[in-house]
């Protein structure tokens, strides 16, 4: 249980170093999200959530955004006010497709994660530590 314990509490302290690092690049940068599913690190990273509030509560209520919604994240992207797109690629549809393709159209980088840690990662200090990597690589 200790060499387990102190193995976790190593990559979770470079985990946290990286973090802080990170924040220097990030901290104040604008970003906007399909999903929540990066709210928290995002928020570590100094980060604001500039997703249109019309979108994120139909999507946070399990609701289709409407037209008005999908519009004004579109215009969002294409304004060059923010660094980046959060995209959970477990849950795309034609919605999802039209926001990465506007992020695309207008060189707004795509952050592409998942709900879930994929298999190719052995811990989830990992994971969250290839996260931070691709947020500071698209700022």
């Amino acid at each position: 249980y200790r060499t387990l314990y102190e193995k976790w509490s190593s990559e979770e302290t470079s985990l946290e170093k990286t973090i802080t690092s990170t924040r220097k690049k990030t901290a104040g940068k604008r970003y906007a999200a399909t999903e929540s599913v990066a709210r928290y690190l995002a928020d570590d990273l100094g980060m604001t959530d500039a997703t249109p509030s019309g979108y994120s509560q139909a999507v946070a209520n399990d609701g289709e955004p409407s037209a008005s919604d999908i519009t004004a994240f579109t215009k969002l992207l294409s304004s060059g006010n923010v660094s980046m797109l959060v995209l959970n690629t477990q849950e795309t549809n034609s919605v999802t497709t039209t926001i990465s393709d506007s992020a695309t159209r207008n060189s707004v980088p795509i952050v592409r994660l998942t709900e879930q840690m994929p298999a190719r990662y052995d811990t989830l200090t990992a994971w969250m530590k290839a996260l931070v990597g691709q947020f500071a690589t698209a700022v």
